[in-house]
Formats: structure tokens, C-alpha cells, sequence
């Protein structure tokens, strides 16, 4: 198989995503220039992300379904024998290479009758955006045990907890403590001489993924001027297509019609990859008349 077995589909999947720091990403670079079931797999997830917009869950479940139908075809044909429960780990990767070969099919979606501006806000915020992914990066030389390292690694361990509860669904909690680990940052920053001068943020965490996760916990649990603001300016970033559309929900719920319109119309006229929450954002438009 090449190169391919020191990459999983998730490796690949968070390099195309621009998650990987850049020295693995040169890394990564070279070992896809040069093996083509590695450049299949990329091209094929940015295929379909121009197709379907940045959905890299909707990607997954599809990949997922495959290996489950390319299991049961096996069953029921008779290659598989004593075995109660098919190996889905390595269906997927199997499913993969069919990606990467072309195999990708067409995604149905299910139709709904009108429903209204409210029925559509409450399924939409019913759907939680995945859970934050952990940053790919090489080691970490050990440091010496300082102020600016201490308030680091304070910041990474609230952003490992907080990541823990997003994806427990404790969004309340997850909000809580972020703020409390903000709070904390200032009043170091505020009492520690020398520490504005000589702290660095972590490179393990990233700002913008932070104040996206942050704004989506405030969503979940109903703060939704809090939410709002922190779902605003995302330029040049992976979150940004994503952050507009959560703020548009939040600007609906706070009764502020006008500006989340105005946030629709422009989701709704994406194309490409800017087409993700187009089909969405028109029917809350739609169903506003």
C-alpha cells in the first residue's frame, strides 16, 4: 500500500483541513507528491468538500455507510465465514480506497414539508457541531517551569477539559469554564510582572477554534448575545463559513431579524465550498415570508 499505511483517513482528512502543524504538513506534502492512493484520498476529499462545502462529518458518515453496504455485500456473498460482527476498522479503509478511486456516490437528503422560521431554528440548533479536534504536532522540548510556561500550560489543560465537555454535550460547564480560564489569563497577565512582555499564547491551541468552540457552547446553552459576539470575525479562517452561520442562529434567537438576514442571504447565494449552509439558510429565508 505505499505510504498509505502511515497515514489514517483522519491524518489525511485534518491535513486537507489545515489542522496539522507545518512541519508535519511538509512531511505529510512530500509523501503525497509521491504516492498515488495518497493523492487519490486528498483529491477526493476536496472534491467532495467543492461539492457539499467543508462537511467533513457528512464525509465520514458517508465513508462509514460505504464499508457497512461493502460488509454486508461480503456477508451475503459468502466471503466472510464465522465471523458475527464485520471488522468496520478495516471495511473503512477499504471504503477509502474506493473514495480515493472515484467511488464517491450521490448524497439523497431528505425533504420536509414548509416547515416554520421556528421549527427550522430549533432543528438546526439541535444539531451540534462537532466536537473540537486536537491539533496534530510533533513533540514539545521541555521548558522550564516559569510564569509564561505555567499560564500555558494552565490554558491547555482548561482547553483539554473544555474539549471533554463539548463533547459530553455540557455545554453550560464548557462555557463556565472558559470564561473562568480568560479571567485567569488577565489577572495573571494583570499581576505577574514582565509576563505581557514575555508570554507567548500556546501554538497547541488555537485562538480563533477556541472563540468558535466558546461561541458555540454560549448557543447551546442559551446565551445567545454572548454567542453572537463571539461568532463574529473569523477572516481567513477554517471556522469562518461555519461561524456565520452559527451567529446567524444566535441573531434570531435575540429577536435581531435584520442583521441574521442579512447573514442568510449571503450563505445562501455560496457556491463551492461557501455552499455548505445554503440549502439551510434558504429555507429560513424562505419560510421568514
Amino acid at each position: 500500500m505505499g505510504k498509505l499505511s502511515k497515514y489514517s483517513f483522519e491524518l489525511l482528512a485534518d491535513y486537507v483541513d489545515g489542522l496539522v502543524d507545518r512541519e508535519l504538513a511538509s512531511r505529510m506534502e512530500a509523501d503525497i507528491q509521491e504516492d498515488e492512493a495518497l493523492q487519490g484520498i486528498v483529491d477526493g476529499i476536496r472534491w467532495y468538500y467543492s461539492k457539499h462545502g467543508n462537511d467533513r462529518d457528512g464525509l465520514e458518515s458517508y465513508l462509514d455507510q460505504l464499508a457497512e453496504d461493502m460488509a454486508g455485500s461480503r456477508q451475503e456473498s459468502g466471503k466472510i465465514r464465522q465471523i458475527e460482527k464485520p471488522d468496520f476498522s478495516l471495511m473503512r479503509v477499504a471504503a477509502v480506497l474506493v473514495f480515493a478511486l472515484g467511488g464517491l456516490g450521490t448524497l439523497w437528503f431528505a425533504s420536509r414539508n414548509a416547515p416554520s422560521l421556528e421549527d427550522l431554528l430549533t432543528g438546526y440548533l439541535e444539531e451540534p457541531y462537532r466536537a473540537p479536534r486536537t491539533m496534530r504536532a510533533g513533540e514539545q522540548e521541555p521548558q522550564a517551569l516559569n510564569a509564561a510556561d505555567s499560564l500555558n500550560q494552565m490554558i491547555e489543560q482548561s482547553w483539554k477539559e473544555f474539549r471533554e465537555m463539548y463533547e459530553a454535550g455540557e455545554w453550560q460547564d464548557a462555557a463556565k469554564l472558559w470564561t473562568e480560564t480568560e479571567n485567569e489569563i488577565h489577572r495573571r497577565l494583570d499581576e505577574v510582572p514582565g509576563l505581557t512582555e514575555n508570554w507567548e499564547h500556546p501554538e497547541t491551541v488555537n485562538t480563533n477554534e477556541v472563540r468558535f468552540y466558546v461561541g458555540l457552547s454560549n448557543l447551546y446553552s442559551g446565551n445567545y448575545r454572548v454567542a453572537e459576539q463571539k461568532l463574529r470575525d473569523f477572516p481567513d479562517s477554517p471556522w469562518e463559513l461555519h461561524a456565520r452561520w452559527y451567529r446567524a442562529l444566535a441573531l434570531l434567537e435575540t429577536g435581531d431579524q435584520q442583521h441574521a438576514f442579512e447573514i442568510l442571504e449571503v450563505l445562501a447565494e455560496g457556491y463551492g465550498a461557501d455552499a455548505f449552509y445554503a440549502e439551510k439558510a434558504g429555507k429560513l429565508l424562505r419560510a421568514s415570508n
